[in-house]
C-alpha cells in the first residue's frame, strides 16, 4: 500500500538538491582540469627535451670550438718550440 510515501521521499531529494549541485559542479570541473593537466604534462615534457637538446647541442658546439682551439694553440706552440730550438 502506497500512501504518498514516495512524494516525501521525492521532497527530500529536492531539499538536498542545493547542496549535491554545487559539489557535482565542483567534481565535474576537477575531472574537467585533471583531463587539461594531461595534456599540459604532454607539452612539458616536449619542451624539456627541446631545451635538452638544445643544450646537448651547444655543448657539442662549445666542445668542438676548444678542440680546434686547442689543436691551434698546440701547432702554435710546437712552432715556437721549433723557432727557439732553430734560434740556439
Amino acid at each position: 500500500m502506497c500512501d504518498g510515501g514516495g512524494d516525501e521521499l521525492n521532497q527530500q531529494m529536492l531539499a538536498y538538491l542545493p547542496v549535491l549541485s554545487p559539489i557535482v559542479t565542483l567534481i565535474v570541473v576537477y575531472i574537467g582540469v585533471l583531463a587539461q593537466n594531461r595534456h599540459v604534462d604532454v607539452r612539458m615534457s616536449d619542451l624539456q627535451r627541446y631545451m635538452d637538446q638544445r643544450f646537448t647541442d651547444t655543448v657539442a658546439r662549445i666542445e668542438a670550438l676548444i678542440r680546434a682551439e686547442t689543436g691551434d694553440l698546440r701547432t702554435r706552440i710546437e712552432r715556437l718550440e721549433n723557432d727557439r730550438r732553430v734560434i740556439r
